[in-house]
């Protein structure tokens, strides 16, 4: 019997310690033989083997002769099987090829074959023999990106599977060796570019080399925006001012308790700051000072920038106010070596925070605008606060402030719920954050007095708010659950054997992301607003793909949109994942 295989990658001697071998005792009823080929006929050297198809805990492999031929025992004891070739083999079934001119492959009962050992029924009794195999060169991708010229390029699946990446040459080329035949797309950027410059998806054929890029259908087509401009403070400009650049629009500080700037900057000599090769979409960039000089200090400010079009160049020059600044000491409170001062308005809104580590505990708050506030002074569960009268450019300073007071403690529980938190925000200012415990209470210390906004996000519910006044010495607080929300289970499978490990999310229409796991029987089950809600991934972490496998999994279309009703469970069933990136042959 002649099967024909696929290809692979990344050489490496073929290594077993993770798996346990078969004992020599092992009685072998069946004696498998053949020859394995390649491209120019018979391969000595080349690996051949079995194991078994549950947990991949016994192994055995055999090299071909010179004459390409083997002889591989299989054991009479075995059960269900997998046959293996050229193929560097882990505890989990995955793995790469061992030689980088031909692929790795599992193959199985009725000559089916396939990268991973998923895509083929394996046997439950020894096949009749010989059986020769001829293993499929690697494909290649090469081609011409002068508008890339000098920068990169990474080559990935159709599943967002990361392949490789390499550097395009000043004149615009560049390749790929030793790939999987199948689907892949070519990303390319110069610079610090953060835009996802894509191409057509394309195939790699086995033995041929793909040319991609310019003058082929496979071009990749730029994208990449930039966002550029000047900080002043009125006429003169501002060297050395921190810009940050984040992908979503903001309104009010921090930002970075609830994103990651996508890049950093810093205004040079003429007060200039540039952010290029960013994705089209909406972003917010913001602007702050970390100076003590009271005189170099200013109000950091949030900039919108919304709509931002593939291959345009916003640029926009922005003033700073001057600020001050709020020095001092925090005596520390015993037992602890934290602390913490945060400036409030009358309104709560907080305008300037910081904190450390240390023993000198001596702080500086910069940034603040010009006006009245309360500083709060805390370490442990003390704490302290005094009014103040900050003026631009100029350095306040508090002295070294003694710890007076008791931070209260809010407690209680949510009838009802095994799970979720309780938030408490004081004014605009998130304070604490707790877990809701399986016995549904909750504990929030180091609060300082005063009314706080309280919300319960119980799991399997929508958030409910209560505003509670908390003191020292107070009783604990009954916090009632929101509307229930809707509830989806199912079980993920791939060719029959349940996903373990697997994980995904569905989108709601209000943008809430409801994200699931499988478990070692491949059930998932999650919570989600009720209504419409959108598949948008579905990922693997045990895959046993090959290094630069183009396979990747598809949600079946049936699972695509459901309808959650609060309250209510929507069985999705059993859900078949879909293997895509290849024709099987």
């Amino acid at each position: 019997m002649m099967i024909r295989h696929l290809a692979a990658t990344a050489a490496a001697a073929l290594l077993f310690s993770a798996l346990v071998p078969v004992s020599a005792a092992t009685a072998a009823d069946f004696t498998l033989t053949g020859v394995l080929s390649g491209a120019s006929g018979p391969q000595e050297d080349l690996a051949i083997g079995w194991v078994e198809a549950d947990d991949f805990s016994n192994t055995e492999t055999v090299r071909s002769s010179e004459d390409g031929s083997y002889s591989l025992a299989i054991p009479d004891d075995i059960g269900d099987f997998y046959l293996f070739t050229n193929f560097e083999l882990n505890s989990d079934g995955g793995g790469s090829a061992l030689r980088t001119d031909y692929t790795g492959e599992f193959f199985g009962a009725s000559g089916e074959r396939d990268f991973l050992h998923q895509g083929v029924t394996p046997y439950s009794v020894a096949p009749s023999g010989p059986l020769d195999i001829t293993l499929t060169p690697v494909g290649s991708v090469e081609g011409y990106l002068p508008v890339y010229a000098g920068g990169y390029a990474t080559l990935q699946t159709l599943g967002d599977t990361r392949v490789g990446s390499t550097s395009i040459s000043s004149q615009g080329g560049f390749e790929f060796s030793g790939l999987v035949p199948g689907r892949y797309q070519l990303q390319a950027w110069v610079g610090e570019s953060n835009a996802h410059n894509l191409s057509p998806a394309f195939t790699v054929e086995s033995g041929e080399t793909t040319a991609v890029g310019a003058g082929t259908d496979a071009d990749v087509a730029p994208v990449a925006a930039k966002i550029s401009g000047v900080v002043k403070k009125g006429d003169k400009v501002l060297p050395n001012v921190s810009v940050e650049v984040y992908e979503t629009i903001f309104t009010s500080f921090p930002v970075d308790e609830i994103d990651y700037p996508v890049s950093t900057d810093r205004t040079d000599s003429k007060g200039r700051y540039s952010f290029a090769g960013l994705n089209p979409g909406d972003y917010t960039v913001v602007f702050r000072t970390w100076a003590k000089e009271a005189g170099k200090s200013f109000v950091p400010e949030l900039l919108a920038v919304p709509g931002l079009e593939a291959l345009e160049s916003r640029s926009i020059t922005t003033r700073l106010a001057s600020a001050g600044i709020v020095t001092g000491k925090v005596k520390l409170a015993s037992g602890s070596s934290f602390y913490r001062v945060r400036l409030f308005t009358s309104s709560k809104r907080l305008v300037g925070e910081t904190s450390g580590s240390s023993s000198s505990a001596r702080f500086y708050a910069t940034g603040v605008p010009a006006g009245k506030y309360t500083a709060y002074f805390s370490s442990g569960q003390m704490w302290s606060s005094k009014s103040i009268t900050v003026t631009a450019k100029k350095s306040l300073s508090v002295g070294t402030r003694t710890l007076t007071k008791k931070t209260a403690t809010l407690t209680g529980t949510v009838p009802g719920a095994s799970g979720g938190f309780v938030r408490a925000d004081w004014g605009e200012y998130r304070a604490a954050a707790t877990e809701i415990s399986s016995s549904s209470h909750y504990t929030i210390k180091g609060l300082i007095p005063g009314t706080y906004t309280v919300e319960a996000r119980a799991t399997g519910f929508a958030p409910k708010t209560r505003t509670i006044a908390v003191s020292r010495g107070m009783s604990s607080r009954q916090l009632t659950k929101g509307d229930p929300l809707g509830r989806f289970s199912g079980t993920a499978l791939i060719d029959g054997v349940p996903v373990r490990e697997g994980f995904g999310g569905y989108n709601a229409s209000d943008g809430d992301y409801a994200f699931f796991y499988s478990d070692s029987r491949g059930r998932f089950s999650a919570f989600g607003w009720p209504g419409t809600a959108t598949f948008e991934n579905f990922g693997y972490d045990n895959r046993p793909l090959p290094s630069y496998s183009p396979y990747w999994y598809e949600v079946p279309d049936a699972a695509k949109t459901i309808v959650l009703t609060g309250g209510e469970t929507t069985e999705l069933g059993t859900l078949e994942f879909v293997l895509h990136g290849m024709e099987q042959q």
